[in-house]
């Protein structure tokens, strides 16, 4: 199986979509050379499950990936099938700013079906505080927080992902807003079918057992915050029309009595941590373990979902930096065209490797941390004194601390500001839909 990053039909910054997705002159070569290796017999398969709004007809239509799928079928050799392996897929309503109910399908895209996946005490959820307020990718909370909860955190694992001997990993080389850089460990996202089974924040500020958004949010706004909260878990949650209705008109008034409270002076503008929010930051400590937990799986999940103590199939990365991603990534980053990309068979150290270019440091970036601390013997690798870098014009392999970076780091999204001493961040007003996820 090769997983691209095919997140979204789109660039929602309305820049170049390729910043977002995995290019598929990418994708050609890495099928090519699948092809060359099974020697005739086999599958290959392209998929991924994309956020549950993505048009996967627009990405298909975008990188033309059908067009490898006519020349394979034409050679004689491995099957070649793309598929969307999302099992739940909805509409994002513009003008309401809302998922309506009447735009939630059941698609059930995998065809061989999902398994449940419980890493149990072994998730690093596992004894987290505040589960309670977990908040996945849809407004029913419950439905996530039914699944994280004590010794049981479940997964939706597509079965075409548990079934294959081989996982190749094609991410795209960009910034994302909750864990700092998508790669390959957050990119195990498009493994899981059902998007609400990942716990992507703890709703409100660490204060208040959250890690939504800072402490230093202001006093007014956490209470507007907490008022869409409410909103969305009574009227959105329950899915009815006549509800939905509801949230919109209230949701109308709720903003403009803040743009009131804007011009009147009493409300403040907006201060520096304002800009966060959904997560979006380096203090959100609960997105980063929802990834390594989905390596995890992605290692060690058989096709019946149990977990074995043995690797059940290999993994390879391939990652696109051709053109990059910076700042507010994963769904709306400005283009760099980088002309990079970083390969080999172990993803946790080709991400280090590929965070390391873009001057990110892992000692600072949670998810890499755990890694380069040793926290994770399960996931094979060895630490960073053990990675090596060899690179078309080398005369000898390079240790990580002395691999090439990017001449210019690249610019993180707001919420990471603190990561980079020479960034601030925002000032601006910003307010996301609650559902804003991936």
């Amino acid at each position: 199986m090769i997983k691209p990053n095919a997140v979204m039909h789109r660039n929602l910054s309305g820049g170049d979509p390729f910043a977002v997705i995995t290019h598929p002159s990418v994708l050609r070569a890495v099928i090519d050379y699948a092809w060359i290796a099974l020697r005739g017999d086999g599958t290959v398969t392209i998929a991924d499950a994309p956020q549950f709004d993505a048009d996967f007809g627009a990405w298909l239509a975008l990188t033309k990936v059908c067009s490898l799928e006519d020349f394979y079928r034409s050679a004689s050799g491995p099957h070649l099938r793309i598929l969307d392996l999302r099992r739940l897929t909805a509409v994002w309503d513009e003008a309401r700013g809302i998922y309506p109910s009447g735009g939630l399908v059941r698609s059930d895209g995998d065809p061989e079906g999902y398994a449940i996946v419980d890493l149990g005490s072994e998730s690093l959820l596992a004894g987290l505080p505040h589960l309670d307020r977990l908040y996945g990718a849809d407004y029913d909370s419950g439905f996530t927080r039914s699944h994280h909860s004590g010794d049981r955190h479940e997964y939706c694992i597509s079965r075409t992902v548990l079934e294959s001997d081989v996982l190749i990993s094609v991410p795209k080389l960009k910034m994302h807003r909750k864990v700092g850089a998508t790669l390959n460990i957050k990119g195990l996202v498009g493994i899981n079918g059902d998007k609400n089974y990942l716990a992507h924040y703890r709703v409100g500020p660490p204060a208040r057992g959250g890690d939504e958004y800072p402490d230093s949010v202001g006093g007014l706004r956490k209470v507007s915050r907490a008022a869409r909260r409410r909103m969305s878990d009574s009227l959105l949650a329950p899915r009815k029309p006549v509800l939905e209705a509801l949230f919109v008109a209230l949701s109308k008034l709720r903003l403009a009595v803040r743009r009131v409270a804007l011009v009147a002076g009493l409300l403040p503008g907006p201060g520096p941590s304002d800009s966060i929010d959904c997560g979006d930051w380096s203090g959100n400590d609960t997105a980063w373990r929802m990834a390594a937990d989905l390596l995890r799986i992605a290692l060690y999940a058989h096709s019946d979902g149990t977990l074995g103590r043995r690797p059940a199939r290999r993994l390879f990365s391939v990652v696109d930096g051709v053109v990059a991603g910076e700042g507010e990534g994963p769904l709306s980053p400005s283009a760099r065209r980088e002309g990079i990309m970083f390969a080999g068979a172990d993803i946790v150290a080709v991400d280090m490797a590929a965070a390391e270019y873009m001057g990110l440091p892992r000692g600072e970036v949670p998810l890499l941390r755990f890694f380069s601390a040793g926290g994770a013997p399960w996931s094979g690798y060895a630490g960073d004194d053990s990675v090596y870098i060899v690179s078309a014009g080398s005369s000898a392999p390079l240790p990580l601390g002395a691999a090439g970076r990017s001449p210019t780091p690249f610019r993180r999204a707001t919420g990471w500001a603190s990561v980079g001493a020479s960034q601030q961040a925002g000032g601006k007003e910003r307010e996301d839909p609650v559902h804003e996820q991936e």
